[in-house]
């Protein structure tokens, strides 16, 4: 283990962006981090440095040169604290490469590509709110956050559609903590499956679709396994982050009624509170990045090698951007200039086509079911929120009448 690093302030041993204290007291944690120290050493996972405070969040994030996203061949480094699974491209490599891939990709996520998808969006959106008002009682989490993403994406990536409900089971198990490792393994396994499948389809016969655009680029030229992570990372991205928004925004809308009413009432406000709910809530946690030479930030003498964990929500919550950061106010002057979709090369690729999804699901629930009822008494949030801030399960209600009579 590295010996501790001297820092002019006191560094923080203890914690640990994995442990359930932080998954239930995240923003108490970050304002005491971001104020005593907005840059910190802890011993956890083998050691690393904690950043919650804006300005040195976005140093490290758009210092491509000095922090890499890339993961080694022998499995170090990369987006996480610890280290987990495979390389994720192209969210765990660097310039040049993650240039020519994101180039690559862009095309099928601009705001052209994205407008053409909207009615396809939309069906999937109706379709959704029907099945919850047949079943009238449901789960936020369940029937929507983990619903509407997944069958967005797969039809975006013209994944085929008898394998869609297939794949949307095997990553959701895949990724569920209620599950033995062995299940998680087995489910993943097959998910791969079926991508690596999908993959070299679009090799054989290219169609109009990203998949077909990386399988049959020249420069990078990449191997069946890339494409396969590629097609991974582009899905499992696509689903989480936004489900656990989702879920985050569904359960605030059911408790705040002054403000869904005055959303009910002026639609045209409902890409600001979305900004808002993803700064607030800021559902994809932390990314990591590794030093490739001695460096400084703030006070702290970083040395090559050392693994860094930016933590969005500190940044994101950070008074000096944020006036009354802890307060939830969709007409906050700053309000775009949060990190949830992250900041610099890597910011979210997708952020077009899920702002468009939140909008016409949001439209569609304030003019079906407005009233809504979530029970947060039952709400159960995950234990571990150092990658993602969501909840396992949060009963809902498509009336207060029935929530009454119930």
């Amino acid at each position: 283990g590295k010996s501790m690093p001297t820092l002019n302030k006191c560094p923080v041993a203890r914690f640990d962006h994995h442990s359930r204290e932080f998954s239930h007291h995240r923003s108490a944690m970050l304002q005491s981090l971001r104020t005593s120290t907005p840059i910190a050493y802890t011993a956890s996972h083998g050691g690393y440095w904690v950043v919650t405070s804006y300005e040195l969040a976005k140093q490290v994030l758009e210092n491509t040169e000095i922090f890499s996203s890339e993961k080694s061949a022998d499995g170090t480094g990369g987006d996480t604290i610890p280290s987990v699974g495979p390389r994720l491209l192209p969210a765990e490599t660097d310039a040049p490469l993650h240039n020519k891939l994101r180039k690559l990709i862009n095309p099928a996520y601009s705001a052209k590509s994205v407008k053409t998808l909207e009615p396809v969006i939309k069906q999937i959106v109706i379709k959704l709110v029907d099945d919850l008002m047949a079943k009238r009682d449901f789960d936020i989490v369940d029937d929507v956050a983990e619903m509407l993403p997944p069958l967005v994406g797969l039809k975006h990536l013209c994944f085929p559609e008898a394998e869609r409900e297939a794949m949307v089971e095997a990553v959701k198990t895949a990724l569920s903590t209620g599950v033995s490792s062995d299940q998680a393994a087995q489910a993943f396994g097959s998910a791969c499956q079926k991508m690596m499948a999908f993959a070299q389809s679009r090799r054989q016969s290219p169609g109009d679709d990203v998949m077909s655009v990386l399988a049959n680029s020249s420069d990078p030229r990449l191997g069946d396994e890339e494409l396969m992570w590629m097609g991974i990372t582009l899905f499992v991205g696509g689903f989480k982050n936004p489900g656990a928004h989702i879920s985050n925004m569904l359960l605030h809308l059911a408790q705040d009624t002054k403000l869904r009413q005055r959303l009910i009432d002026d639609r045209s406000l409902i890409p600001r509170a979305t900004e808002e709910f993803m700064r607030f809530y800021t559902p994809g946690v932390s990314v990591a990045r590794t030093a490739k030479i001695d460096t400084v930030i703030g006070d702290a003498k970083i040395a090559a090698g050392d693994r860094v964990l930016v933590v969005l929500p500190g940044a994101n919550h950070d008074e000096a951007v944020f006036k009354n950061g802890e307060s939830f106010d969709i007409d906050r002057e700053t309000n775009g200039q949060h990190m949830a979709l992250g900041f610099g090369p890597h910011f979210c690729v997708g952020f077009r086509l899920a702002t468009v999804m939140f909008d016409i699901l949001l439209n569609e629930i304030f003019d079906r079911i407005p009233h809504y009822v979530a029970y947060a008494d039952q709400a159960v949030r995950v234990d571990d929120a150092g990658i993602q801030a969501s909840y396992v399960s949060i009963p809902a209600s498509t009336s207060i009448r029935q929530a009454q009579a119930a």
